[in-house]
């Protein structure tokens, strides 16, 4: 095998231009060119070895986004999963429950033997509770 390789034969055999054969020899991956010639041996080397780089950073991309979308595609699938069980409900739904809870809570509390005051004071605490502010919650973290 020669010793050096020049810049245009070099570019026949990778498809690179000596352009790009430079970007790589300043990136490290092998020495940069002698007027115009390369050292054969270390810039093949370096040449096979940016290449799997780029091979296994291509397929772990690959990965990546296919694992993304099963993830998605998972996420979907239980929360139709679920919906079918009877184990979610809507939102309107949630803030029926709540309504009709806080309307027997409000007549327990009339209908008590608490005095006027205590009634007032009860009352205007659960006057403060959102339901919306609840579920906006509960949607930030489900595990509420």
């Amino acid at each position: 095998m020669a010793k050096n390789i020049d810049g245009k034969t070099l570019s026949d055999l990778t498809g690179l231009s000596d352009r790009r054969h430079r970007q790589l020899a300043e990136a490290g991956h092998f020495p940069p060119p002698t007027r115009g010639r390369y050292e054969t041996g270390a810039t093949l080397k370096g040449l096979f070895k940016y290449y799997r780089a780029a091979i296994v950073a291509k397929a772990d991309g690959i990965d990546a986004a296919r694992l993304k979308k099963l993830n998605v595609e998972i996420a979907i699938l239980t929360l139709e999963r679920d919906t079918k069980a009877g184990l979610l409900i809507s939102t309107a739904a949630a803030l029926r429950v709540f309504e009709q809870t806080a309307a027997v809570i409000k007549r327990i509390i009339l209908t008590s033997g608490l005095t006027k005051k205590e009634k007032h004071q009860i009352l205007t605490e659960l006057s403060n509770v959102k339901p919306a502010d609840f579920l906006e919650e509960t949607a930030e973290d489900p595990g509420k």
